[in-house]
C-alpha cells in the first residue's frame, strides 16, 4: 500500500483507500474507545486541473 502522511491527513491511491479506511477506523476505535469521523477527500480532480493524469491519489 502506498502510504504518505501529509500534515493530519493520510494519503493513499484509490486501489487502497476502502482498505485504509476501514483499517484506520477500527485501530483508532481500539485505541481510543472512541469512534473516528473520517472525511475521504478526492484528489483526482485537483491534480486533473493541473495536468497531472498519472497520479492518482
Amino acid at each position: 500500500m502506498p502510504l504518505f502522511s501529509i500534515h493530519d491527513a493520510l494519503v493513499t491511491n484509490e486501489d487502497w483507500q476502502h482498505i485504509l479506511e476501514v483499517e484506520m477506523s477500527k485501530h483508532i476505535k481500539y485505541i481510543t474507545t472512541l469512534q473516528p469521523n473520517l472525511d475521504i477527500e478526492d484528489w483526482k480532480e485537483s491534480l486533473d486541473i493541473l495536468g497531472n493524469k498519472r497520479i492518482v491519489i
